[in-house]
């Protein structure tokens, strides 16, 4: 049996699946993804409602990326909250968002931006 008092960090594979299986467990291959100034890693964010919760989330993936050109933000609303509408407006006219999709009723599609 596993030993409880060891956190799953530190436990060997022969702790986990018996005698001989850390023999047996290939070598865990981690790699980095590095990207160059070539990539491109698009970012879409779907939203419908809750305006102040895509704020967050919106102002987190703006925090942590490392360029506009690079990571390119496109933002698609289901619907027509008008504080999202609002919010997401906002944010492509400061630049932050290269993409706005909007899907209205009837079913039509608005794009703006790139």
């Amino acid at each position: 049996a596993p030993p409880h008092d060891v956190p799953p960090a530190r436990r060997s594979a022969g702790d986990i699946c018996g005698p001989g299986a850390a023999a047996a467990a290939p070598p865990i291959q981690r790699s980095a993804i590095t990207a160059t100034a070539e990539t491109r890693i698009p970012v879409l964010m779907i939203t419908h409602a809750r305006p102040e919760y895509l704020r967050r989330a919106l102002t987190s993936v703006f925090k942590h990326r490392s360029s506009r050109a690079q990571f390119p933000v496109t933002a698609s609303q289901d619907g027509d909250d008008v504080g999202v509408a609002r919010l997401l407006e906002e944010y492509l006219r400061a630049g932050e968002l290269s993409q706005l999709l909007r899907f209205q009723t009837p079913a039509e599609l608005v794009v703006k931006g790139q």
